[in-house]
């Protein structure tokens, strides 16, 4: 799985009493597919006025060995609807 935070860190005070983590994304491989390509799942969750607010995308047919990392944060936050 790959977690990827972001956090809100006033002034790059590690120690800042404000700071928070504003979103989180893990991505999972579900197991699904080959070599060459995989398919994975994503959850997303995002602070929005004190509540969470959850999203799921899909990606399939992921070219793993062409691709890295970025590649499949930026197709799992274009599939829920984020960019």
């Amino acid at each position: 799985m790959l977690r990827i935070t972001i956090e809100l860190i006033p002034g790059g005070i590690e120690t800042h009493p404000r700071r928070e983590k504003l979103y989180i994304a893990e991505i999972y491989n579900d197991c699904s597919g080959d070599t060459g390509h995989g398919n994975y799942g994503a959850n997303f969750f995002a602070k929005h006025s004190h509540r969470v607010v959850h999203k799921t995308a899909k990606v399939t047919n992921f070219p793993r060995l062409r691709k890295n990392a970025w590649h499949l944060l930026a197709l799992a936050l274009k599939n829920a609807g984020y960019i």
